[in-house]
């Protein structure tokens, strides 16, 4: 398991300008739209701009914009990348094997995989957390964590594998 207070955000934001995040259009789920709420706050309480939002399915759009939400195949959130819909060539497109349990540990909740608000979740979460409560403790904000995972956002995760 990952060590939480070590967690800083992985992709690099632009220090002048909106962010641009993608994710597909056509009927919205709860994984994307809760992805993109988390990363919209954390600009917010960043004082970066405030991102913008772009809906779309097609490639050439998504080299465009900054980050990629349930878009684009890919999980790498140095490059703000937060599918979970992987690719592979033996198997074709599947759904991430990416457990949630590599950062919240082993219970119930953790033996799906992640969603993209899992995967967001997990690459900002902790500091969400620190920067809404400041006065707790890192071992309180890793409780806080692993709390809001379990009670909420695997629910997301399990609603959208």
């Amino acid at each position: 398991m990952i060590h939480l207070s070590t967690i800083t955000m992985s992709f690099k934001w632009p220090k002048f300008r909106a962010v641009l995040i993608c994710t597909h259009d056509g009927t919205m789920h709860e994984d994307e739209i809760v992805a993109t709420m988390l990363l919209d706050n954390w600009a917010t309480v960043q004082g970066k701009p405030t991102p913008i939002n772009v809906w779309s399915r097609d490639p050439d759009d998504h080299a465009k914009c900054d980050i990629l939400v349930d878009v684009g195949r890919k999980h790498d959130p140095e490059k703000g990348l937060y599918d979970h819909h992987q690719f592979t060539p033996t198997d074709g497109y599947t759904i991430s094997k990416i457990k949630a349990s590599l950062y919240f540990g082993d219970s119930t909740a953790t033996s799906i995989p992640c969603s993209s608000a899992g995967l967001v979740w997990a690459d900002i979460g902790m500091m969400l957390i620190q920067d809404w409560s400041p006065d707790l403790s890192v071992r309180e904000s890793e409780i806080m964590f692993r709390m809001m995972y379990t009670h909420f956002f695997a629910s997301v995760d399990a609603r959208d594998n």
